[in-house]
Parts: C-alpha cells; structure tokens; sequence
C-alpha cells in the first residue's frame, strides 16, 4: 500500500483485491483470507480492511456471508442484446469519437486473457492501450485483447478515427451479434487520474465485456474504465 497516494488506503486494498479477482488468482467462491491475515500481509489496520471488504462487496465482487467470512461473487457475466457500439451511440449525436493509442504489442494469453476469450494458455493476442475521446476530452481508458488468428495484421491506427465494430465487419468479415458485459465500481490509480486528467479520485465505471458473432465466439475481449459522468451520458439513449 502505497502511504504518500491520495488514494485512500482501503480503496488501494479494495483494488489489490479486484485486480485479483479479475487476473483469476482468486477463483469464483473462493474464500478470502481472515481480515488478520491481510492486516499483517499489508501493514494496515483492521478497520482499513473492513473498508475495503465492503467496497468490494458494494461493487459485487466479493459477498458476505452470515458466518462473517468473505468469498468472491460467483456472478458471472450479464448478457446484452444490443448491437450498438459507444462509437456509434455518441457519433449518432454529432460527437466526434477518437482514440489516442497509448501502447500496442503481441501478449500470450494469460488466465484472465483465456478467460475472457475462451481460448487456451499462451494463444498469441494483439493487445491494445487507447484512451477514449469524445469532442477531445478524454472519457475513458481501454485495453482490447484480440486473438491473432482471428484477426492477422491488425492495424491498430485505424481505431484513431474509426470504430473498432466496423474494422471487424468490413476487413474481417465478423458480425457482432451480441456483447456480455460485467459492471462494477472502482478508484483510478496515479496513470488513470493523468490519461483522464482527474484532478482528484473518484469512482469510475468499470466494465469488462465480450464481444461475440454470429457464431458465438468471442471476437473481443476488453476492459474499459469510464468517467462516471460520461457512463451515465452514454447510456441515456
């Protein structure tokens, strides 16, 4: 825990906790260690874990049970039906979207990668860093994880001005039918307070979703986290 951040110790505990959750080093039902244990891993006080617990609990990714013990939710991913992409919801609205590519490199797929894209260990993905624009003002950061095989040769510049839904219809010929989508809260850290240019922490909208075609595979895999004012604008349509 990083004592000099302006980020509250316990939101800093609550997104160790988080980050856990979702590189798959804490497992769906699994119990959570006893709030002693983390107060002497971390060098913090009981009442910061507990505050950090019912974070977790309040953005749903840890429940409580009556026996006092904590366990990671075993929710799994909400189904949407919509086609629409952000892109195309804020450009239908005279917004000019853009994307600033911050970083791009090939990755083998790690647990939370072949979780996301129902793959194997180790398959080559294209990853892909880009903070998000809307009339120049940035409204939230991404990261995209797209198997090679599917998608060879991917440019990620074409996404500066353009939509990544199109490039895969029109250079990749993958319908998107369907996306699943898991909603939650969580605190930047020191780089998403800079690329969003947040002049003090507060909650974003954090959101991982799947994208999937006609014939049920995931074509994308990503993560975005979304000022919250911005998300709440967005999803008014």
């Amino acid at each position: 825990m990083n004592v000099n951040s302006p980020i509250p110790l316990y939101h800093q505990f609550a997104e160790e906790i988080r980050s856990q959750i979702i590189k798959g080093e804490l497992k769906p039902g699994e119990k959570l260690r006893a709030e002693g244990w983390y107060v002497g891993h971390y060098n913090v006080s009981r009442v910061t874990v507990r505050k950090g617990l019912e974070e977790l609990v309040q953005s749903g990714y840890v429940v409580h049970e009556t026996n006092k013990r904590y366990y990671v939710n075993e929710g799994s991913f909400e189904n949407w039906s919509h086609k629409e992409s952000v892109y195309e919801i804020l450009t239908s609205r005279g917004i000019k979207v853009t994307s600033k590519i911050l970083k791009m490199e090939l990755q083998k797929a790690d647990d939370k990668v072949k979780a996301g894209l129902d793959c194997s260990q180790n398959d080559p993905v294209v990853m892909i860093y880009r903070l998000r624009l809307a009339d120049g003002e940035p409204f939230a950061l991404q990261k995209i994880w797209l198997l090679e095989s599917m998608f060879p040769e991917f440019n990620p510049w074409e996404l500066v001005q353009g939509s990544l839904r199109k490039t895969m219809e029109q250079k990749y010929c993958y319908q998107i039918l369907n996306t699943r989508e898991a909603i939650n809260a969580c605190m930047p850290d020191d780089e998403m307070m800079l690329y969003l240019q947040m002049d003090e922490p507060q909650p974003l909208v954090h959101i991982l979703t799947k994208a999937l075609t006609e014939n049920n595979l995931v074509a994308e895999y990503s993560e975005t986290f979304f000022l919250t004012e911005k998300f709440d604008y967005i999803i008014e349509h």
